[in-house]
């Protein structure tokens, strides 16, 4: 009785001050203040301002042709009122109870114990957690649960923001926000008037946004939360976006940083922060064995994805990437089953070597190769991150030295401070443009008379991929595997449409190196 009387007390004295809060906002919207000016003198959250003021115009709209239209509003909020004060002081197990565990996986409503361990480590000993993780173990479902119940245990987080960033669709920030949604109205009735990709639970303002509007959570007031969902399938140039502007939030109101993913290439998001051995995350590798005779209750349903090709990604947590639909497996495959020394140097031939120098936030991509039983052999493959042009200049001489004689150096013609640099440190007239008009004007083959290249990109780059294709199916090259995984993993992992390749996967710089390569071979 005491119980029930003091929870009553706790509902009037909530709905009164909500109502007061109301009230108060109405009266200085007439008086002409910004929604921003009234949230700032109410102390409430700029989204709580909305939508008491987009209600206020429901009612004064919808009153005369229905006059239950504010007793149904307030009802609303009273019903939603007595729930959230429902969940205050929950611990997590008695929250996911109350709530409701996710169905229809969790009929039982169990809470397994590697969720249980994911909850402690937030709670006791991270701030910033990091999974690498099997698909349908539940980790997204969990992390939003989490997020609800902190923002209903208590006004800690009151007038702050959860950011969860997805990847780069509109549609998966809605279907996010859908599944918290769905979580109140499908069980206990309760309904938010708030735009597709945000919500506001207790004063605590929940938005989903794509991974391609930086620029939108970058100017968060005060977020208690940065969450990356799937963040190795983010575009790679969005990885490194939305990794800086989530981490620099640290000094500002130093939130949660989550950040969940199923593997995808190599050289992304998740791979970059597995192997960084001085990181600020507490790092989770959870695959498939972890949710045996728990999540996954049938070991019929592992067999039978065992036949997958994904499955080493999905489920044993390996950066293969997606398969592309440019090259045929069987023959990369073949290009590792040609055995040779990528050591030796041979004197009596020559080199050939492909470089796509750095652009924006691209790398900077070399391949070496030269010819060997008739095939074109790999003998470096490699990518340099956050290396300018200029910077690189004196490699690159120095792999000329070490791998010389060098017939040819094919590079992308967009580099030209690079090549007038290049050319000129090999004693080659540095306005080669106007060289190359001249020898055209004579008809003279400019190719054939020197060494560094420019190659029109744009203009070749589908006859290149084609030439790749076709040395590729022909079994004309040799590519240790082992040595060079990034080069083995960028063919795998590229798609193109119409003969234009989509870069949208690791090792794209050096795969484009070795485009520019096998120019140099008429196989």
């Amino acid at each position: 009785m005491g119980v029930d009387s003091s929870r009553r007390q706790r509902l009037v004295h909530t709905y009164v001050h909500v109502h007061s809060q109301d009230n108060k906002i109405l009266e200085l919207s007439s008086k002409g203040l910004t929604q921003r000016q009234i949230a700032k003198t109410v102390d409430c959250s700029l989204g709580y301002v909305n939508k008491v003021l987009q209600r206020s115009s429901i009612i004064g709209r919808d009153r005369t042709e229905n006059p239950d239209a504010d007793t149904d509003v307030h009802t609303q909020t009273r019903k939603e009122l007595e729930f959230l004060s429902g969940l205050k002081g929950l611990s997590f197990e008695q929250f996911w109870h109350r709530i409701g565990a996710p169905v229809p996986i969790k009929s039982n409503g169990e809470i397994f114990d590697y969720e249980s361990n994911i909850i402690d480590i937030l709670e006791n000993k991270s701030k910033y957690l990091y999974i690498l993780k099997a698909t349908g173990l539940g980790i997204t479902s969990l992390i939003l649960y989490w997020i609800i119940w902190r923002a209903t245990r208590d006004d800690e987080w009151r007038n702050r923001q959860v950011c969860i960033v997805v990847g780069p669709n509109i549609d998966l920030a809605v279907k996010l926000i859908k599944r918290i949604r769905r979580i109140f109205a499908d069980r206990h009735d309760i309904t938010f008037d708030t735009k597709e990709t945000y919500l506001e639970i207790n004063g605590v303002q929940i938005e989903a946004f794509p991974s391609y509007h930086v620029d939108a959570f970058r100017s968060l007031e005060n977020p208690a939360v940065v969450y990356l969902s799937e963040g190795d399938f983010f575009p790679l140039h969005q990885q490194v976006d939305v990794r800086h502007v989530s981490e620099r939030y640290i000094l500002k109101s130093d939130p949660y940083l989550i950040i969940e993913s199923t593997p995808n290439a190599p050289g992304g998001l998740m791979q970059t922060i597995l192997n960084e051995e001085d990181s600020i995350y507490h790092k989770l590798k959870l695959d498939y064995t972890v949710g045996l005779g728990k999540i996954y209750s049938s070991d019929r349903m592992i067999e039978s994805q065992k036949r997958s090709p994904s499955f080493e990604r999905e489920y044993c947590l390996k950066f293969a990437g997606v398969i592309g639909n440019t090259f045929r497996t069987e023959d990369i495959e073949r290009a590792q089953q040609l055995e040779y020394d990528s050591d030796f140097i041979n004197e009596s031939s020559s080199r050939v070597i492909g470089i796509d120098p750095a652009w924006g936030s691209s790398s900077f991509g070399i391949v070496i190769t030269d010819f060997r039983d008739s095939k074109a052999c790999v003998l470096l493959a490699e990518e340099h991150k956050h290396s300018t042009s200029a910077e690189m200049l004196p490699y690159v001489l120095e792999l000329m030295e070490k791998y010389k004689p060098v017939s040819k150096v094919y590079i992308d013609g967009s580099a030209v401070d690079f090549i007038r640099l290049l050319k000129q440190s090999i004693g080659e007239e540095a306005d080669y443009q106007a060289v190359r008009k001249r020898y055209e004007s004579q008809k003279i083959s400019y190719e054939m008379n020197h060494t560094i290249i420019d190659v029109n990109f744009m203009k070749n780059n589908v006859s290149m991929l084609s030439h790749l294709r076709t040395i590729l199916e022909r079994g004309l090259l040799m590519i240790d595997g082992k040595r060079f995984p990034i080069l083995i993993n960028a063919l795998h992992n590229c798609s193109d449409d119409q003969g234009k390749v989509i870069k949208d996967f690791a090792g794209n710089d050096c795969f484009d190196a070795l485009r520019l390569n096998m120019i140099g071979y008429d196989l």
